[in-house]
């Protein structure tokens, strides 16, 4: 197969886990704002996919049918799919589900399930991407709602961090490009057909459209939105060896895109508290703050006397006394805090003209 199913989506999730420590990118398929090397949109394929994520997200009580209409005749017998997530850049607001289904033998007739769902809001800028897996890695959910972002999994506590106004909270995750690859000499089926409202060409394929070597067998259905050229659907059942384990399966892929151009309400994750509910003092230049389990870290240009001299002025503004194991030393302090049996540690460290704040609370 095209890599090693199993391992792509434990990778990703360490990866954007990873991305809570400080790092940033663009969601998959969709380039940044203002990026001028934005895939090209070409005319493609997309299959019957069954959305993901608890519950679907369009189904076949949402086509409209295949009712013959004007200009159904139109267009190319077949097409080359470039990139199963083209085209949207072309979206002010849509939902996309993809579903990757892995069985390697027929002792795991259930196979391993990786599921991930975005809802996007392009102005103002919000994003909510959630993976599900039933292999015990579990739940990992990213928002980005506003100038913050947030990242929860499982059931731990949410981390809440900062982000660019250009830049989105997921980095380089798993998409149906990773595994399918482009797709050439797809055929048409005519009439054309609407689904999740949206008037769409049909393609079909088989193994001889992904290249030499890569699926010994596999079929596949394609629909591309008539009007702007995005995937809006997209499903591939095929076989071959999976590297992951050296057995040869079967690989079932569905995406899907629906509510497109429609009102999306992307809100914070639920018990994640926000940055500007902090109640702990910050200094006015913090930058790349972050929250996450009972510490808050944050860089600052100031040098570490003034983060001294700001936290022995103003926590005590607010009720904490400062306890007499604190110490200044240099480019590195430590001050304790207290307040009716709380605790609060602050630490100070430069490094390179930058200096680091972490606040733990107990």
């Amino acid at each position: 197969m095209h890599s090693s199913m199993k391992m792509i989506v434990p990778l990703c999730l360490l990866v954007v886990l990873s991305l809570g420590c400080g790092l940033s990118g663009q969601i998959p398929g969709l380039p940044s704002p203002g990026d001028d090397d934005a895939p090209e949109v070409a005319t493609a394929v997309v299959g019957d996919a069954e959305p993901t994520v608890e519950e679907s997200a369009g189904s076949d009580d949402q086509s409209d049918g295949s009712d013959e209409v004007a200009g159904d005749d139109e267009g190319p017998d077949q097409a080359d799919l470039p990139s199963v997530t083209m085209g949207l850049d072309v979206l002010d607001s849509y939902v996309s589900d993809f579903k990757m289904t892995i069985r390697d033998s027929e002792d795991a007739p259930e196979g391993s399930v990786y599921a991930m769902r975005v809802e996007f809001v392009r102005d103002p800028l919000a994003q909510r991407v959630e993976i599900r897996s039933d292999d015990g890695l579990g739940r990992l959910l990213s928002v980005r709602v506003g100038d913050e972002q947030y990242f929860a999994y499982g059931d731990e506590e949410c981390i809440v961090s900062t982000v660019g106004a250009d830049e989105l909270p997921m980095g380089e995750v798993f998409e149906p490009d990773e595994i399918v690859g482009d797709i050439s000499s797809a055929k048409r089926v005519r009439p054309n057909e609407t689904i999740n409202g949206i008037r769409c060409e049909h393609y079909t394929f088989d193994e001889s459209a992904f290249g030499a070597g890569q699926f010994t067998r596999a079929s596949g259905d394609a629909w591309i939105a008539v009007d702007g050229d995005y995937v809006v659907k997209f499903v591939v059942e095929a076989e071959g060896n999976n590297p992951a384990t050296g057995e040869d399966g079967t690989i079932n892929l569905e995406y899907e895109i629906s509510e497109v151009n429609q009102p999306l309400v992307i809100e914070p994750p639920e018990g994640c508290q926000a940055l500007d509910e902090i109640d702990l003092p910050i200094m006015a230049d913090a930058a790349d703050l972050q929250r996450l389990a009972g510490t808050i870290i944050y860089t600052s240009q100031s040098a570490v006397e003034e983060v001294v001299t700001f936290y022995r002025e103003q926590m005590p503004a607010i009720g904490w006394s400062e306890g007499d194991q604190s110490f200044v030393s240099g480019e590195v302090a430590m001050l304790n805090f207290s307040l009716d049996g709380g605790t609060a540690t602050v630490t100070i460290s430069a490094d390179d003209g930058v200096t680091t704040v972490a606040i733990m609370t107990e």
